[in-house]
């Protein structure tokens, strides 16, 4: 009895503490946002409407404009994000343009995976195969503190390319991740690879690295060691 008690108090404990996590993550996000830009099929577009696309977050609710109509539903970020169902009036699009736009921004909000709220407003939304709807703050609300830049020796956050590029190593070529920090960077080569990481092409990863200097390093060699501390998300590309 003893043991099953305490089992339930940490499972609870648990459960409140991821709760939190949660409930901080859509603190963060509510307010209100205008489209800036989205990309679709590697094609980046610009908002450029007299009336553009809006959206509003408040709490697990989501609201907003997509172009000729109105949308409303349900956003999660506990165990990654989810945004929908989607439900929404449906006046008809006059302007063709415009409505392919509607039908671009409410797909993209329905198959989004990731966000992330930079330090001057901008929220991205990003799908598994790298779409991407770009959103800034219009409400005026405080941005979240800007993270100082990892240390040597410190710990951060990258996400890694399902595919791998070749690139040159010294004479010879070889196969190198591609390695971002964020959502909206343009991918960068990875040289020297990531101790205790396992690699599956295909698959998007998001880890937590442990960076250590090197000392004396070799001519060819990374002057900075790379190594897994945890894998915080996988999504296998189907």
């Amino acid at each position: 009895m003893r043991i099953r008690t305490l089992f339930q108090a940490t499972l609870f404990a648990g459960m409140v503490a991821a709760t939190a996590v949660g409930a901080q993550a859509r603190s963060l996000l509510d307010g209100e946002y205008q489209l800036q830009t989205w990309r679709v099929a590697g094609q980046t577009q610009t908002e450029q409407a007299n009336k553009p696309v809006t959206l509003k977050i408040d709490g697990n609710h989501i609201s907003g404009f997509s172009g000729c109509n109105r949308f409303m539903g349900q956003i999660q970020t506990l165990n990654g994000l989810k945004i929908g169902p989607l439900a929404g009036t449906r006046m008809a699009c006059l302007d063709a343009n415009v409505g392919t736009k509607e039908s671009d921004v409410l797909k993209l909000l329905d198959t989004a995976r990731y966000y992330e709220l930079d330090t001057v407003g901008h929220l991205t939304f990003t799908t598994p195969n790298e779409d991407l709807l770009v959103f800034a703050r219009t409400d005026g609300k405080p941005q979240p503190a800007a993270a100082a830049p990892a240390a040597p020796g410190g710990e951060r956050v990258i996400q890694i390319a399902p595919e791998t590029k070749t690139c040159s190593a010294g004479a010879g070529q070889m196969q190198c991740l591609q390695v971002r920090d964020s959502a909206d960077q343009p991918w960068t080569l990875l040289y020297g690879g990531i101790d205790g990481f396992e690699y599956q092409p295909g698959t998007l990863y998001t880890l937590r690295i442990k960076e250590t200097p090197v000392d004396n390093p070799p001519a060819d060699g990374s002057s900075i060691k790379r190594s897994l501390v945890r894998v915080l998300t996988t999504l296998v590309e189907r």
